[in-house]
């Protein structure tokens, strides 16, 4: 579902072909449990991807009710870029959302979501609408035990 924020019109070309909408569509609907938010992060006039990763978050929306988006340019939204810690553009965050509450996992996506990292963000946007990180009990006992800040960074390459 497209917030009000921003619609677009289909006149560029398709970056997500039917052909993997219509298989998304088939894996949401047995995966999207909870609600979704994608915020996605733009600069009009410094970014030159940015209107292009636009559009596969619009297919993603539009492929799932639970999934709602909204475009923002940074400019414009000052405060959420501060809340979302935004430093590049274009930025997806991949929140949850239970009633009128965000909640921010901090799964981020800095790039345009194109072959391998677009089977990525499907898979992280599946992991937070079940609200689960498939971390093993160990794994999740040490990170939980942990007490520094931590910043873990996934690079996602076909090597």
């Amino acid at each position: 579902m497209l917030s009000e924020q921003h619609t677009r019109r289909n006149t560029q070309v398709k970056i997500v072909n039917d052909l993997i909408s219509t298989r998304v569509q088939e894996l949401f609907s047995t995966q999207i449990i909870k609600p979704i938010e994608l915020k996605d992060f733009i600069n009009n006039g410094e970014c030159d991807t940015c209107e292009e990763a636009i559009q596969p978050f619009e297919v993603l929306a539009e492929l799932a009710e639970k999934i709602s988006l909204s475009i923002n340019n940074i400019d414009e939204y000052p405060k959420l870029v501060q809340q979302y810690n935004v430093q590049n553009t274009p930025m997806l965050v991949i929140c949850g959302r239970d009633q009128d509450k965000t909640i921010d996992y901090g799964i981020r996506f800095l790039v345009l979501p194109s072959g391998y990292k677009f089977s990525s963000l499907i898979q992280a946007i599946g992991l937070v609408s079940k609200r689960a990180s498939c971390l093993m009990p160990e794994t999740r006992k040490e990170i939980k035990a942990l007490q520094i800040p931590l910043q873990l960074k996934v690079f996602v390459t076909p090597t």
